[in-house]
């Protein structure tokens, strides 16, 4: 059942990059590309926060909600640092001023062990590196090259659960801080396939690192592709060779329960690279909306996996049957920018070019008792599917 919403309803713009959903109070937020952030509570009340309220800028680049204190964290794309909304509703900007490496913040995370928030900006503009971290007794500290990051320019944060390790994808490599503090950066000579890794992600199940990126070629005219660094350490790199749709990557999701790993390429559709190690892909001629995709999530409840970007969205179910989503089904926009699962609810939203919809399960439905009623056989009828599933 779809549920499409726009200014109409209360949303600050139809243009909709980022969604953020509270697991603790069920509020769905929604960072706009240049009306700032509107809030949907449980209720269905709707509250937009612009610069008039406090936040730093109305163009939001990140959204992160801190699992333990509740805050609300908006990085800005356009030079007016970062702001946070705590539990009490007080708002606050931290800017270069504050501490604050770059005021140009895309990429923040939280460490949930210790508290820390990482926020990652673009080192090559005139205000300095760009890796910053708040710590929980709220000390700011800066690093850059000099202390052991591959490069200023970060495009990637990941902190691995298990080993405490944050991840940061940089120009020239991608670097490692551990939890005794100690810096390792990795770079082609290592291992790493491409000096420019732009997606991370961490297997929950092995501990494996992958490392995309949207990089085509080397310098010398060779394939890049997916790196992985094992658990023991080991580098290993996954190219068209191997069964990757394509060598350029933008964006990898880990299925926590079947182990599936997911990878979005660059105009080629979406590679699969399931626990016992074989490699499917999946394009147009498969059932995919289309090939150039943005945005991928993996229902927790019902396995399903969702893939959004500019054609409509798809979801692959559990039983490998394919079905996509368009404005005519009522999709709000065929450019679809994120997708984001509220595991309470079950609700998949997607933020799209033209508002953002609400695609909600179908309520249950209590069987009828037949025990005391005559049964007949019906007259047949005619059925039509608009979209039949395609199988895998």
């Amino acid at each position: 059942m779809w549920h499409t919403l726009t200014t109409d309803d209360g949303l600050a713009s139809n243009a909709v990059g980022s969604i953020a959903i509270n697991p603790t109070t069920g509020d769905r937020w929604f960072g706009t590309i240049a009306a700032g952030v509107s809030r949907l509570d449980l209720a269905g009340q709707w509250r937009t926060f612009t610069t008039d309220d406090g936040i730093a800028s109305n163009h939001i680049a990140a959204i992160t909600i801190d699992p333990a204190k509740g805050d609300r964290w908006f990085g800005s794309a356009d030079g007016a640092g970062v702001s946070r909304l705590d539990t009490a509703g007080l708002w606050h900007t931290f800017t270069t001023a504050d501490g604050l490496a770059n005021n140009y913040v895309h990429e923040i995370a939280i460490d949930s062990a210790t508290g820390d928030r990482w926020f990652g900006s673009d080192g090559y503009s005139d205000q300095g590196p760009g890796l910053s971290r708040l710590d929980k007794a709220g000390q700011w500290r800066s690093f850059n090259t000099d202390d052991g990051l591959a490069d200023n320019n970060i495009m990637a944060i990941a902190v691995d659960p298990a080993t405490g390790d944050r991840w940061f994808g940089a120009w020239g490599g991608v670097s490692r801080l551990d939890s005794a503090g100690q810096w390792h950066t990795f770079t082609m000579a290592d291992g790493l396939a491409s000096r420019f890794p732009s997606a991370i992600a961490i297997d929950p199940n092995t501990g494996d690192r992958w490392f995309g990126s949207w990089q085509e070629q080397r310098e010398d005219g060779s394939d890049v592709g997916l790196s992985r660094l094992d658990a023991a350490g080991l580098w290993r790199t996954f190219t068209t060779a191997d069964g990757l749709a394509d060598n350029r990557v933008t964006v990898i999701t880990i299925d926590p329960k079947t182990g599936d790993r997911w990878f979005a390429t660059w105009g080629r559709g979406v590679s699969r690279l399931d626990a016992a190690g074989r490699w499917r892909s999946f394009t147009t001629d498969d059932g995919l909306s289309i090939n150039d995709v943005r945005a991928i999530a993996v229902d927790p409840t019902t396995g399903d996996r969702w893939f959004g970007g500019v054609g409509g969205v798809s979801r692959l179910n559990g039983a490998g049957e394919w079905r996509t989503y368009t404005t005519a089904d009522g999709l709000a926009s065929n450019w679809v920018y994120d997708i984001s699962v509220d595991p309470a609810t079950g609700d998949r939203w997607f933020g799209t070019e033209g508002g953002v919809s609400r695609f909600a399960p179908l309520p249950s439905v209590a069987p009828t008792d037949t025990s005391h009623t005559p049964t007949a056989t019906p007259p047949p009828t005619a059925t039509a599917t608009p979209h039949p599933p395609r199988p895998v």
